[in-house]
């Protein structure tokens, strides 16, 4: 992770009407947009819990599911690939 540190993060095709609400919360606390979307970045960040090191398998789990249901809202419920079917394959072919 580290050597994604301090890297600029572009978000393209975004609604004109969500900058314009970031603009109006960015006023309303004293901030500059950019100010604004990256507070909202860092909460956003802290909110997600690390992994169980030494869990047990069903705290694991959980983890696994809590993170699959918070990318399945970010998607807006669209499928996506599973990766682990993808690592299988590549492993198979080697």
């Amino acid at each position: 992770m580290d050597d994604l540190a301090g890297r600029d993060l572009v978000i393209r095709d975004v609604d004109p009407a969500t900058t314009e609400a970031l603009r109006l919360r960015a006023a309303l606390h004293g901030r500059s947009l950019e100010e604004e979307v990256r507070a909202l970045l860092d909460a956003a960040a802290d909110d997600v819990p690390p992994p169980p090191r030494d869990g047990t398998q069903e705290q694991q789990e959980a983890w696994v599911r809590l993170m699959m249901d918070r990318a399945r809202a970010l998607t807006g419920g669209r499928p996506q690939s599973d990766s682990g079917d993808l690592q299988w394959r590549m492993r198979d072919e080697r």
